[in-house]
């Protein structure tokens, strides 16, 4: 059981790390545009800070995880699962940036919790 759970987790958990690593690097960084001509030094201030590229990776990671649990289980069951990555992306928001969540996505927060226990019970 452990064997075929902790894959799961792992891509629970390394989605919203790779996230918080990309939003604290992007703070180095500063903010950036869309506009084509400054795209390539976007490009290279984004690349060259180890914050963002440690993010990416963990992205790449997760990614591949995601394609190996695919393999295994249904498209639906994952993807219900992966939605419990919020609520830690919603704990680090409060805990490492300081933002502020208000009460109705603490609720949708909790209902997603909820939703992803009935789908596991199946």
């Amino acid at each position: 059981m452990l064997k075929g759970f902790l894959p799961i987790v792992v891509l629970v958990i390394l989605p919203p790390i790779g996230q918080v690593l990309m939003k604290y690097g992007m703070g180095q960084v500063g903010q950036v545009d869309l506009s084509f001509s400054s795209l390539h030094q976007n490009l290279l201030k984004m690349l060259t800070t180890p914050a963002v590229v440690l993010g990416l990776s963990l992205y790449g990671i997760s990614s591949y995880l995601m394609l190996v649990m695919l393999s295994k289980h249904e498209l639906n069951f994952i993807n219900l699962v992966l939605c419990s990555s919020y609520v830690f992306i919603l704990l680090a928001s409060v805990f490492i940036f300081k933002e502020h969540i208000s009460m109705l996505r603490w609720a949708g927060a909790g209902m997603i919790i909820a939703g992803v226990y009935l789908v596991v019970q199946n």
